[in-house]
């Protein structure tokens, strides 16, 4: 249950993320820029409104593709199955991500500042996937998720996102945070998934949220191109 162990929760986390802060590591920032391989790119933050989420048929046939797996929702609990999918897991991508879990989770003396949840597949009694969300009062954070390679068919990043959303809207929370796109870096488009019709940009200097679209998308980078250029 939610206590005052977790800085970072109910309203506050709430505020926080509708402002365009997100977790990093043990700490909440926003930016709109970062470095990419070398390159620039200007970052746009996302949110998805849960009251307009309609999952489509390709979204429905995952979850009937994955349901022979069980699925258990409870309170983070780190523990040594989940250090060795993620390490197999780290192991088997060419895409920028924590080195450690602990780095990214915990301070070094185990603390969690967020009441974070997570979310588990297991193929009978072996996990398969694991995912973690922050949890606040209407709204709930994507931070990460990560799966046994083997099981790469079944599409079980996406399956997580799915299980997020479809707590979210189960128990009543209004908006699902996936974290930050960039214009030119494909890598990032996932976050609009699982339904893009439902999502929203911020545009970080009104201070307003948009429903997203690639022309409210590349209107907000040029702007930024040409005020930071």
């Amino acid at each position: 249950m939610k206590t005052d162990l977790y800085p970072y929760q109910g309203v506050l986390l709430d505020k926080l993320l509708e402002a365009g802060f997100y977790r990093m590591h043990q700490h909440v920032f926003t930016t709109d820029c970062t470095i990419l391989n070398d390159d620039f790119f200007s970052l746009f933050w996302l949110r998805t409104d849960l009251s307009k989420i309609q999952f489509s048929k390709s979204q429905l046939k995952l979850q009937q593709l994955n349901k022979k797996f069980r699925v258990e929702i409870s309170v983070l609990n780190l523990r040594q199955e989940v250090y060795d999918l993620f390490n197999e897991y780290r192991a088997a991508i060419n895409f920028d991500h924590v080195n450690q879990l602990d780095d990214f989770i915990t301070e070094e003396n185990g603390i969690n500042r967020f009441y974070s949840k997570e979310v588990c597949i297991y193929d009978h009694e072996k996990l398969i996937a694991f995912g973690l969300f922050d949890e606040g009062n209407e709204s709930i954070a994507g931070i990460i998720n990560f799966f046994d390679p083997a099981y790469k068919k079944y599409s079980l990043g996406k399956y997580l996102m799915f299980l997020k959303c479809q707590y979210a809207v189960s128990h009543q929370i209004k908006y699902y945070y996936p974290g930050y796109i960039a214009v030119g870096y494909p890598k990032f488009d996932y976050k609009i998934y699982p339904n893009v019709e439902a999502v929203e940009i911020l545009d970080s200097m009104q201070a307003i949220w948009f429903p997203y679209s690639e022309a409210i998308l590349h209107a907000l980078n040029k702007r930024f191109e040409i005020l930071f250029g």
